[in-house]
């Protein structure tokens, strides 16, 4: 069955299994999918978001495959973070939910825009996730950062809120920062930031006590 036991009695599957999405997503095709610390999600071609495992933000608490209701958007992409997740809808629209991401509260398992004046009214068409930290990319190929920069993940010095080290409204990041680039992707992890520019530059920042950013080892 492709499967090994652990010494603590935990089962893994070491062998790739195939999902029949005509069951799990009412037919549609898989577009892409994005994965959490013990969580997964996939958005389908019609614009649909599926998830499964532990809530990570998503309002959903199941193992097992099931749709989330998203206001009845069309989903485009999703990041997970620790304990959180941050959506893109076909318009352009950001949401995001859960914690770890300064979002701490009463409604912190709601999906909860982020106000468009939040990106001066640009339109996203990117979003990603660090562990605690989040990024967005707008048409004009800005990068926009939110949450923890507890070590310069953000990619600037973010103002301080009452969360701390941190700030709960996207910053935007200077071209220059890049040498006048626009950027193209990026990606996140634990305290630290991956981003490509339009020459095909890779730049790092944040931790990089192991060599993470790509930059060597950094005290």
């Amino acid at each position: 069955m492709g499967r090994c036991l652990t010494q603590d009695g935990q089962q893994y599957a070491v062998t790739p299994r195939l999902s029949n999405h005509h069951y799990c997503f009412n037919g549609e095709e898989v577009a892409m999918v994005a994965a959490g610390g013990t969580n997964g999600a996939v958005v389908t071609k019609d614009g649909s978001m599926w998830n499964w495992g532990d809530t990570c933000g998503t309002g959903r608490h199941n193992r097992y495959l099931g749709q989330c209701h998203f206001f009845g958007h069309n989903v485009v992409m999703l990041a997970f973070g620790g304990s959180s997740c941050v959506v893109l809808t076909c318009a352009g629209r950001v949401y995001r939910c859960g914690q770890n991401d300064h979002i701490e509260g009463p409604e912190a398992n709601t999906f909860r825009l982020v106000p468009p004046e939040s990106f001066n009214e640009r339109r996203i068409v990117m979003v990603a996730s660090g562990v605690f930290h989040k990024m967005a990319v707008d048409t004009d190929g800005t990068l926009w950062t939110w949450g923890d920069n507890i070590a310069g993940e953000l990619c600037e010095v973010a103002p301080h809120d009452a969360a701390g080290l941190a700030t709960r409204v996207p910053i935007e990041i200077a071209s220059d920062k890049f040498q006048g680039q626009k950027v193209v992707h990026v990606a996140g992890g634990n305290k630290y930031t991956m981003v490509v520019t339009e020459s095909r530059e890779l730049w790092g920042c944040g931790a990089s006590h192991v060599g993470q950013t790509g930059l060597g080892i950094i005290d």
